[in-house]
């Protein structure tokens, strides 16, 4: 069998900023790296896995009775969470691929379904996140060292009221927290609840964030309105991946660069925009001047799936796994699909834009998540390097995959010197972050510059 690999040109490309890849590549599962991906179905009950390289579909046992939405995969790839549609409300429970360990997460309260997921690189060790109604984001402590997960103290992370449409998503990393819809919290409710938020978690992650203060406050005008939706964040907290809304787009660059209107009435979905995730403590700017000038990628589909209306080709659920270089999401799960004729979950490499599906095209896959063997995660909340061995005037260059990924500069932020401040840029020159970390060991794989 050949597999053709085709390069897609725009002829506006010229016109459109340089993180907007029109241009699309379609890969051959087989040039994968290899891994595997857990995902639902739209018209059967229970979870499934396949190799990332070739699809073979394996229902996990135990789960074939049970209606389920966004499995999630924890930090070493052995552990799944995934809630299920249940009479009294959503569920939680924690399995392994083979199906061994099934536990109940003892939330004591209806899941607000499908508001959940592990904690990377949080200050408290392996923890699982999940909304409550009426209450917000939940942490618990889980070990799953053992043969079945033993849970261990609850804390309130974002003190929100969750309501109306859940599907949309969430992460969290460390002190960061990326939602929509899921964050319509307090003092936040003078905003737009439909528009995605950035919330920073108080100190360094162990607090709550429980007012408008915490999140990074972007302006609110009648150009930067986002119905916004799909989101997920980079395991190591520094991207948020999800689909924009049509409200921002205006001229210069909104009719031909972003994957929104798409020549289409409501012809959205058809690619995720990456934004670098922003603390609070950064200085507002408007939402349309923060996607054009501080986006990370506009990644657009295979134009085949182009030219339609969302509901007839669409891409959604966006989710990171331990390698930030890649998504996976699924196509349409609505009746007119077969305008496209093409179902299936999708892996998108998105700094070549290459889109590659990993299921069959009649397989009806929803909530997707992927983990790479070789995958390694960068934990930006790692501990903190010695003020001896950093200064504002000697920055570290951090290296991934054999090449520079990003610059952080450390400065002792206290007269002691008993803590230290983080600014982390990209190789654009972008403020990523900013961490105030305890001063320890240095973490293995950062070379100075």
């Amino acid at each position: 069998m050949i597999f053709a690999v085709c390069l897609f040109p725009h002829p506006g490309d010229a016109q459109c900023p340089s993180f907007v890849k029109r241009a699309a590549i379609e890969g051959n599962p087989g040039n994968l790296s290899s891994g595997w991906f857990v995902y639902s179905k739209a018209d059967a009950k229970g979870i499934y896995w396949s190799s990332l390289k070739s699809f073979s579909e394996t229902l996990i046992p135990g789960t074939n009775d049970l209606v389920s939405w966004r499995a999630k995969i924890s930090d070493d790839g052995k552990w799944i969470l995934a809630g299920f549609d249940k009479t009294s409300g959503g569920e939680l429970r924690l399995f392994k691929r083979d199906g061994t360990g099934m536990t109940v997460v003892p939330t004591n309260a209806p899941v607000a379904n499908p508001v959940s997921g592990f904690v990377r690189n949080g200050p408290k060790g392996t923890e699982i996140f999940y909304g409550v109604t009426g209450t917000g984001i939940r942490g618990m402590a889980v070990n799953l060292t053992g043969a079945t997960p033993v849970f261990g103290a609850t804390r309130l992370i974002v003190n929100c009221l969750i309501g109306g449409d859940q599907w949309h998503g969430i992460g969290i990393s460390g002190n960061h927290a990326a939602a929509n819809y899921g964050f319509i919290c307090m003092d936040f409710v003078r905003i737009q609840s439909c528009v995605w938020q950035m919330v920073t978690i108080p100190n360094g992650g162990n607090g709550t964030a429980d007012s408008y203060a915490n999140r990074w406050p972007y302006t609110y005008n009648a150009d930067s309105v986002d119905y916004s939706c799909n989101i997920d964040l980079s395991w190591d907290g520094a991207i948020m991946a999800h689909n924009p809304g049509k409200g921002w787009v205006v001229p210069p660059f909104g009719d031909t660069c972003f994957p929104v209107w798409d020549g289409a009435v409501n012809g959205d979905h058809k690619g995720p925009v990456l934004l670098p995730f922003v603390e609070s403590s950064q200085p507002p700017m408007s939402m349309r001047e923060f996607y054009y000038q501080k986006s990370v990628s506009v990644n657009w589909t295979l134009p085949r799936f182009r030219g339609f209306t969302s509901d007839e080709s669409g891409f959604n659920q966006w989710a990171f796994g331990n390698s930030a270089d890649f998504l996976i999401g699924m196509h349409t799960n609505m009746p007119s699909a077969t305008k496209t004729n093409e179902w299936g979950a999708w892996m998108v490499q998105w700094k070549t834009n290459t889109w590659t599906r990993v299921t069959s095209p009649t397989t009806q896959a929803i909530w997707p998540g992927f983990f790479l063997d070789s995958g390694q995660v960068n934990c930006d909340n790692s501990p903190g390097i010695p003020a001896s061995r950093w200064t504002a005037d000697r920055p570290r260059l951090v290296m991934k995959g054999g090449s520079p990924h990003r610059i952080e500069i450390m400065a002792p932020v206290t007269p002691a010197g008993s803590t230290a401040g983080i600014s982390i840029f990209d190789l654009r020159g972008r403020l990523l972050r900013r961490i105030d970390a305890a001063i320890s060991a240095p973490p293995a794989g950062r070379t100075g510059l």
